[in-house]
Parts: C-alpha cells; structure tokens; sequence
C-alpha cells in the first residue's frame, strides 16, 4: 500500500490512478537504420523483449490534469507536422522549399511525440526483469518521505509483532 501523497506534485492525492510501465532496451532503435526491413524486426523484438508492470499510483486530480494537457498539446503538434509536411508537398516550389516544410514538419512530429509519450512533470517507470518492482523518477521528495516513513511503521510493527528488539 503506497501513502496518500501524489508522486508526482507531494500534494495530498485525491485518488489512485492507474500505470503501465514498459521497458525496452534501448539499442533496439539501431533496427531503424535497416530501413523497412528493420521496422518490422524492431516491432517483433519489442514485442519479446518488452517488460511491463501495471499498477496504480496516487496522484492529485491537478497533476493528473497537467500530464493531460501535455499529452493533448503533444498530439496538436503531431497533426500540425502531418499537416505542414503535406501542405509543404503541395506547394508549387522548388526543391529547397519542400525540403525546408518537410524538416519543420518532422520537427513538429517528433517534439510532439515527446510531449504524448513523456509529457513533463510526468512519472516514468523502469519495472524489473521480474515484474514487481519498479524504479520511478521523478517522484516528488514528501511521497518519498511519506513511504519512507510508512516502511519504517510497517517494519516496526512486525518486529513488535515477532517479539524482535529494536536495534540501536
């Protein structure tokens, strides 16, 4: 059981919200420069080599609200690169003009999709090989106060409960 304190704001968490963590190595994306061929490949080991974990995680509606906005603001910048990048195609130019649509467009795609996949202010998560744990970062200083604080109750309480003296 996690204490009642948003992850990522420290304020009181209204409720429990739930979380996906995925994990994927890294050096998958060196499959994109084998072209076409390489995107299928990296789909297929993402898909074997994915960990994943679900969860729920306490968060004040505001913080919940403020990862949404990213996200929406995220997805208005992908349709503005799919729009300017396609605009930019038909667009009776030369050569240097569509290369210059095209860049913005895949500038605005690409910091779009930052903003929907790792919205700011956002809790990411690493599970482990197994599953049950998970490294999250950032987490604000009082949920980590706030579990610490629980732990050492709940440790507590079960030496009380064994008959164990305390450690000095």
């Amino acid at each position: 059981m996690l204490p009642p304190v948003c992850v990522v704001s420290g304020a009181p968490a209204d409720r429990l919200y739930r979380f996906r963590f995925r994990h994927t190595s890294a050096w998958l994306v060196l499959f994109l420069l084998l072209g076409p061929v390489g995107i299928v490949v990296l789909v297929l080991v993402v898909a074997m080599t994915q960990a994943e974990t679900v969860g729920y995680l306490p968060m004040s509606d505001a913080a919940r609200a403020r990862g949404r906005s990213w996200r929406r603001y995220g997805v208005a910048l992908c349709v503005a690169g799919v729009a300017v990048a396609v605009f930019g195609n038909l667009v009776d130019g030369s050569r240097p003009v569509w290369i210059f649509t095209y860049a913005i467009g895949a500038a605005l795609l690409t910091f779009g999709a930052v903003l929907v996949l790792a919205p700011p202010g956002s809790v990411r998560g690493r599970p482990d090989r197994v599953g049950r744990w998970v490294h999250m970062r950032p987490v604000s200083t009082e949920f980590i106060d706030a579990y610490a604080a629980q732990e050492e109750r709940r440790i507590a309480r079960r030496r009380e409960a064994a008959g164990v003296p305390e450690l000095i």
